[in-house]
């Protein structure tokens, strides 16, 4: 993709070494954005954990406020009867042996998964082919739960989960170009502080080393931000 020459210029000032305020990496970032469709603004925190360490990997789930502009298609595998409930509340799927029957035969036409306790017991022989993906529904990122609906809804209103890598670093989409600089900054806070709600009494020092922001095409920005 060809640059503007306003563009090309901006990029000479782009400093990858600079700690910006998230208003003005914002800024900036928007300013030397140059794709064409409406790309997101991705969130990566380096952690100050110990992969190797069990009890310091960090697994959770927080509601950003305005959501991140993303839809995840969410399949209900739920109790029979329910699932007109879960369909009214936002599913784009619900039932059970049939979809289950689906997923062996290699259907994965959804984002999510989300269930109840009595109904993990069905899981058993997908865990090969749904964990590899990610899909395996769990306990602390809200994919099980005694209130379906209720997850339902939050994965729809906003609701992310977060993973750490192999490296300690938590990656995120926290919002899209679109959005207003205040909803962003905003989704911004409300990851961070879910992050340091998650650390592990074991870490010691810095649990949060770096912060940085990108949008899917543009340069990442280390975020000069007090915690």
């Amino acid at each position: 993709m060809r640059l503007s020459k306003n563009r090309a210029n901006l990029l000479k000032k782009f400093s990858n070494k600079k700690k910006y305020k998230i208003e003005e990496a914002l800024k900036e970032l928007k300013e030397l954005s140059y794709a064409k469709f409406d790309e997101s603004i991705d969130i990566a925190v380096r952690l100050g954990i110990d992969v190797k360490k069990s009890d310091q990997l960090i697994r959770g789930v927080t509601i950003l406020p305005n959501g991140n502009g993303k839809v995840k298609r969410v399949l209900a595998i739920c109790n029979s009867g329910d699932e007109s409930k879960c369909l009214e509340a936002g599913a784009d799927f619900a039932g059970s042996d049939e979809y289950l029957k689906k997923i062996t035969e290699g259907w994965f036409e959804f984002d999510t998964i989300v269930t109840v306790p009595n109904m993990m017991v069905k899981f058993g022989k997908l865990g090969k082919i749904l964990g590899p993906k990610g899909l395996m529904p769990n306990p602390k990122t809200g994919g099980v739960s005694m209130d379906i609906v209720k997850s339902i809804k939050e994965i729809k209103s906003g609701r992310v989960e977060f993973k750490n890598d192999k490296n300690g670093i938590i990656h995120n989409c926290i919002g899209k170009k679109s959005f207003d600089d205040q909803k962003i900054i905003e989704n911004f806070n409300s990851f961070i502080n879910a992050l340091i709600k998650a650390r592990p009494s074991s870490v010691k020092g810095n649990f949060i080393k770096s912060i940085s922001i990108s949008s899917t095409m543009g340069p990442g920005f280390y975020i000069d931000y007090s915690y």
